[in-house]
């Protein structure tokens, strides 16, 4: 008992403490332990404007391309450009406390809770679910960066225990009335509402890291989704961290292989086939040039980075 009084002194005396594979406690419980000052993710919260038009504020402020610069106003969602972006957590971080920045991420949060996923309108839901996704990635990077800004997020109460994803009691927010994991939004309620036939939205949400797909510094919107999650897709696509065909063989993200039976499921509504390097293969050469190539005979899945999306 002393020993777990002791820890507990030791963290109550900081805002931030993070302990990995913490020592054998007297009854053999070994555990780790994450206490962060947080700000509110419950609410209620006051709102203002639109989630689209605060995303657009938001992104605005705080998302960039990869060299700092800033990134077009506006988007042809027809086109194959080169695209990228990374999230300026830096500068987040410094302006968390400004008021500006509390009225803006209080009213984010206020519009992901009341989002009603009883509308009828699938569109706009799984934009709302993106928007809402890829915003609260952002936001558990900096309601956890108490002490400086974390390295990864897959380290969140635990050396590469990816609980940011997954424990709803230390990372959950409430969404649409519930709370959620980032894990319920995208494995749960956006891939029901495509029938776990889209697989699109594994490139439309980000992991706040260095191997995730683009993220898309516009808010998705309903009217527009299919556009908006086939150019994410092909930008993606365009990224060597994504896929690159080099020396005979094809590197792919490993969403490619964590989420496999949604890409075959998604080319299976209008093609068979044999095997699930060819099923690869229909998606990949779905959302690139014409003329490129793909080795289905030797394929290689890139070693995805942890590391903050950062600039």
């Amino acid at each position: 008992m002393k020993k777990v009084f002791f820890i507990l002194m030791s963290i109550s005396f900081v805002s931030c403490y993070q302990v990995d594979n913490l020592p054998a406690l007297d009854d053999g419980v070994v555990g780790n332990l994450l206490v962060c000052a947080k700000d509110n993710t419950t609410g209620p919260f006051k709102t203002f404007g639109s989630l689209e038009a605060n995303l657009e504020s938001f992104f605005k402020a705080y998302v960039v391309a990869p060299d700092r610069s800033a990134l077009p106003e506006d988007l042809d969602y027809a086109s194959n450009i080169a695209y990228d972006s990374r999230v300026d957590y830096q500068k987040l971080l410094a302006e968390k406390e400004s008021q500006a920045t509390k009225d803006l991420r209080a009213s984010i949060l206020g519009h992901i809770n009341a989002i009603d996923l009883n509308s009828g309108n699938t569109d706009e839901i799984v934009a709302d679910l993106l928007n809402a996704y890829n915003f609260i990635a952002i936001d558990i990077v900096i309601q956890n960066s108490c002490e400086g800004l974390i390295t990864s997020i897959a380290n969140l109460g635990g050396l590469n225990s990816f609980k940011a994803f997954s424990d709803i009691d230390n990372f959950g927010y409430q969404v649409a009335g519930k709370t959620m994991s980032l894990d319920t939004i995208e494995k749960e309620k956006i891939a029901e509402l495509t029938n776990y036939e889209d697989a699109r939205i594994h490139f439309a949400v980000i992991c706040a890291s260095g191997g995730c797909p683009v993220l898309l510094h516009k808010p998705f919107r309903g009217e527009e989704l299919d556009k908006q999650l086939s150019f994410i897709t092909r930008a993606g696509l365009r990224l060597p961290r994504m896929f690159e065909n080099r020396d005979g063989t094809s590197y792919i993200s490993q969403i490619f292989d964590w989420y496999l039976d949604d890409f075959i499921s998604d080319v299976a509504r209008t093609e068979e086939f044999d095997t699930d390097e060819e099923f690869i293969q229909a998606f990949v050469i779905k959302y690139t040039p014409e003329g490129t190539s793909f080795n289905i005979d030797n394929i290689e899945f890139v070693n995805y980075d942890w590391t903050l999306n950062s600039p």
